[in-house]
């Protein structure tokens, strides 16, 4: 659609030089004996400001997902995540498993997968829906499962340095077990990681060990290298074992974290430091958070459409 602004002859003079004719940004200007005027080039210029504004793709707030730890599948707006936005029973779980205690999601077939007490494998859809995936996966520690979107499979790690690849469909493989890089600060010890996540575009991955109260990465998982990155608060922050990641869709870390093994709070994770940094605390305590989808906030877009209402309101008073 062609954008037309209103024309009026005008001579130049020394005030307002003769102006460069140019085409461009959808407006549509015709020969030098029609111009636009200094007038309605700012009017020009301020109505395509608000357009751009309005039409620009808006700052976008990723749903994260969990499981709490009394079995309901619940998902919150990472802008706002005291605030549940659905939350809905777990259901079809095999008899004397317990209650879920990982969560990832797989963006490739959009299933969550989990994993139940007693490691009975499931495919959950988003109405909290499991179904049982027969398996051989028999890990001895509990940990944390995460979707690697480098290889395509779901990566376990456990509080016994324990490293698993999972298939969507129940094939298990032992990786080599996690060991800290020599030179590490925690070099001789034994990973004990109970969170997992994975940078949805570059593939990093990011652990927590909970002894350590540190956050770790790895730099190739076939060698199973453990390195930290640093602590995830000062002195006299211990965490349990309860503790999630997730990490959005543009990068930012995220973290559930439990001081008492009861409640959780949700941090902003430092991915250079392993800092992490208070976002308050959860109305749910959470065993596990995963990245599911992301909606668009629409405050950039009401405002842009603000801006165009009030330059075309001027523009009629005009």
């Amino acid at each position: 659609m062609t954008n037309v602004i209103y024309r009026q002859q005008w001579q130049p003079s020394a005030s307002f030089p003769q102006p460069e004719i140019k085409t461009g940004n959808g407006f549509r200007t015709e020969t030098a004996d029609s111009v636009i005027s200094p007038y309605h080039t700012m009017k020009k210029s301020a109505l395509f400001f608000a357009i751009s504004l309005a039409l620009a793709p808006a700052a976008s707030a990723d749903i994260f997902s969990g499981v709490t730890s009394d079995n309901n599948l619940v998902t919150f707006d990472s802008s706002a995540p005291n605030t549940l936005l659905t939350s809905r029973p777990v259901t079809g779980l095999t008899a004397g498993g317990g209650n879920l205690i990982n969560l990832t999601y797989n963006p490739a077939d959009g299933l969550y997968y989990g994993l139940d007490f007693a490691a009975n494998f499931y495919s959950i859809d988003s109405t909290g829906a499991a179904t049982a995936i027969p398996t051989t996966f028999a890990p001895s520690g509990f940990g944390a499962l995460a979707f690697d979107p480098t290889g395509g499979n779901l990566v376990y790690v456990s509080e016994l340095a324990e490293h698993f690849t999972l298939t969507t469909t129940g094939t298990a493989t032992r990786v080599a077990d996690f060991a800290y890089s020599a030179g590490d600060a925690h070099a001789g010890e034994t990973p004990a990681l109970t969170a997992a996540a994975f940078d949805p575009d570059f593939g990093t991955p990011y652990f927590i060990d909970f002894q350590t109260d540190s956050l770790v990465t790895n730099v190739d998982l076939n060698l199973g290298s453990a390195d930290t990155v640093g602590p995830l608060g000062g002195p006299g922050f211990d965490i349990t074992s309860n503790a999630a990641l997730v990490v959005d869709s543009v990068g930012n870390l995220y973290g559930a974290l439990s001081t008492d093994g009861i409640s959780s709070s949700f941090y902003s994770i430092d991915p250079a430091t392993g800092a992490a940094t208070s976002l308050g605390a959860l109305t749910v305590s959470l065993s596990a958070i995963s990245a599911a989808a992301a909606v668009p906030e629409p405050s950039a877009a009401l405002s842009g459409l603000a801006a165009l209402g009030a330059c075309l309101g001027r523009r009629r008073r005009a």
